[in-house]
């Protein structure tokens, strides 16, 4: 029997999740209603709004979990590439509320940026925890990846589609989406649901 909220293995007969203190439904009988394993509702077996699910690296991360928080950080960083590309050339031009307006566009969209390259460091981390891989590998593959994005930056060719950044994105996804993870228990933690 498992925690309905945190996933946590229940002994017989608590009332009461050890890890959280979420009451548990059907304690007597120890045959509650959702308590088949760590789902959320919807039967998504983790929370997209947990924190922690993006900001730290303790743990394992199934496959399915990777794809869609990498998805979505994605679509947040194509959604931000077109923003600051939409920046106009000349601010000088603008009144000074608007240049104002742009200047903190473009600091809350630096902000957004790093606090997703925090994310992605995190979701890497656990996913190579997820097969028995230390996360300190995904430094030099980061540092790689940050490489190639500044020679893209300042080198860069708008009449090449697929450069060295997306070469290095390519691998990254491979390698973190389509390998499984270790069965059963290993030194990062058990095995995720999903």
């Amino acid at each position: 029997m498992f925690c309905r909220k945190c996933g946590a293995a229940l002994p017989d007969g608590s009332a009461f999740c050890p890890k959280c203190g979420t009451p548990v439904s059907g304690a007597a009988g120890g045959t509650g209603g959702n308590n088949s394993g760590p789902r959320a509702a919807g039967g998504c077996r983790f929370s997209l709004l947990s924190l922690r699910g993006w900001f730290s690296g303790k743990g394992r991360m199934p496959r399915q979990e990777f794809w869609i928080r990498d998805l979505i950080l994605i679509c947040i960083g194509d959604l931000l590439g077109y923003l600051l590309w939409r920046v106009p050339d000349n601010p000088e031009s603008y009144s000074g509320g608007a240049q104002a307006a742009i200047i903190a566009a473009g600091i809350a969209a630096v902000a957004v940026g790093l606090a997703m390259m925090v994310s992605a460091y995190f979701i890497f981390v656990r996913r190579l925890h997820d097969m028995s891989v230390s996360g300190y590998v995904v430094i030099p593959v980061m540092v790689i990846d940050l490489i190639a994005l500044v020679v893209n930056i300042q080198f860069g060719d708008d009449s090449s589609f697929f450069g060295v950044q997306d070469l290095t994105n390519l691998i990254e996804l491979v390698i973190l989406g389509c390998i499984p993870g270790t069965y059963g228990q290993n030194r990062f933690g058990s095995e995720p649901k999903g």
